[in-house]
């Protein structure tokens, strides 16, 4: 068993490891689902960023959850990808935004720091007044991201390796 006490509250919880194996199971098909507007679109009618945030405020400062608050993160930077839906998702939030900086600045963890990463471009790109010339230029934005798609593309930049389709200069 794990025992964390919240400093600000004084709250003492305890939870095995199956318990948190299945919270970051459960988590990761929210990710998948959140990688598709429409899905995201469901998530975000039923409280999914506040879900986030109480999960990050309760996991963010845990060092043997990092992999919860990877996947929180994740599935917070998948719905963001989505400029249709960033006006619904409710990151105004001063909790939510003191969280993600408190992440920010403390967390040591790579898979974390690049959600955080893929998180805060999503914003940046959101809201820059240029969005969306990147077609017009013929860029392409990154997609949302999942554990299986991240696997996915991993797989098909090793077949184009082993093809020899990689990019050329």
């Amino acid at each position: 068993y794990a025992v964390e006490v919240s400093a600000a509250s004084g709250e003492v919880a305890a939870y095995d490891g199956g318990e948190l194996a299945a919270r970051v199971e459960v988590g990761c098909i929210l990710w998948d689902l959140s990688s598709c507007e429409e899905h995201a679109r469901f998530l975000l009618q039923h409280y999914a960023v506040s879900v986030v945030e109480g999960v990050l405020l309760h996991y963010g400062g845990d060092v043997n959850a990092t992999r919860v608050v990877e996947v929180s993160v994740g599935i917070l930077a998948n719905i963001v990808c989505h400029k249709a839906l960033v006006p619904h998702a409710s990151l105004q939030s001063a909790r939510l935004q003191a969280l993600v900086l408190q992440l920010l600045c403390t967390s040591t963890d790579a898979a974390v720091l690049t959600e955080l990463c893929r998180l805060l471009s999503a914003l940046c790109r959101q809201r820059s007044p240029t969005h969306g010339t990147e077609q017009a230029r013929g860029e392409e934005k990154p997609p949302p991201s999942s554990p299986q798609q991240q696997q996915q593309h991993q797989q098909q930049q090793q077949q184009q390796q082993e093809n020899g389709e990689g990019e050329h200069d």
